[in-house]
């Protein structure tokens, strides 16, 4: 799976955030792989785990299209050059209430829209409970 996606050639898709330690569109396609990931300093853990920020001008983009947080309306646009997109509903429950997900859609023209989705009751009160499973769990193993 690649580490990053370059759309046109001005939107750049990742999980994280950019890496402080990479300049161009070229060292992100020049990255070893398979990646094998011994140091949390490796170049290619920031696109993973990096919190965002705007850089856009170096890389000579559009917008910066990103995952790894869900904000709960599944999309947040930070400023007009940075996206996250978070796919996955009800993943982050707050009073009581599930976020949403999202999906961005570019068409061959550059036209995006952002769809958004939710899930039903029964879902969003599985996926509580098997997350409370898991720390359950995690708390009767230490």
């Amino acid at each position: 799976m690649p580490i990053a996606c370059l759309i046109s050639q001005q939107i750049l898709c990742m999980h994280g955030g950019l890496s402080p330690n990479i300049h161009t569109i070229g060292e992100i396609a020049a990255l070893r792989k398979p990646i094998v990931t011994r140091h949390k300093q490796d170049r290619h853990i920031d696109f993973l785990w990096s919190d965002p920020h705007i850089d856009v001008w170096t890389f000579e983009l559009s917008l910066i299209v990103r995952g790894h947080q869900p904000p709960m309306s599944g999309y947040e646009r930070i400023g007009k050059h940075l996206v996250t997109i978070f796919s996955t509903p009800a993943y982050r429950i707050e009073e009581n209430v599930g976020n949403m997900g999202a999906s961005l859609v570019i068409d061959k023209d550059g036209t995006m829209d952002i769809i958004r989705m939710q899930v039903g009751e029964q879902l969003k009160l599985k996926r509580q409970r098997y997350k409370m499973d898991k720390v359950l769990t995690v708390q009767l193993e230490v």
